[in-house]
């Protein structure tokens, strides 16, 4: 699949080695397009010319970053709750809500 910022959520699919066919995408992370929103990119521009590209590691090997700490702020507030705890992807949230889950 080819994605392009200006076509969410199509796509051009090769259905042949010479023909594409636009196809709706709907089981990505950005099915709304908000990746392509002018505040978004701003947004990820003015990020990047602050604090360069890269994660730097993961916070078990690089530490947390304060960015890592307002957003976990922010995310309990929105949800009235003490504290939040975000993960690097859904594989490592559900490993390790299984794994807690089992020491219950």
């Amino acid at each position: 699949l080819s994605r392009t910022a200006e076509k969410k959520p199509y796509a051009l699919a090769r259905t042949t080695p010479v023909e594409d066919e636009d196809v709706s995408v709907w089981c990505s992370n950005d099915y709304l397009g908000m990746s392509a929103h002018p505040k978004v990119t701003g947004a990820v521009i003015d990020t990047i010319n602050r604090h360069g590209v890269g994660a730097g590691g993961t916070r078990n090997i690089a530490g947390t970053s304060h960015h890592h700490v307002e957003l976990e702020d922010t995310l309990s507030k929105l949800h009235g709750k003490d504290a939040a705890l975000v993960f690097t992807s859904c594989y490592v949230a559900n490993d390790t809500t299984l794994q807690t889950l089992g020491e219950c």
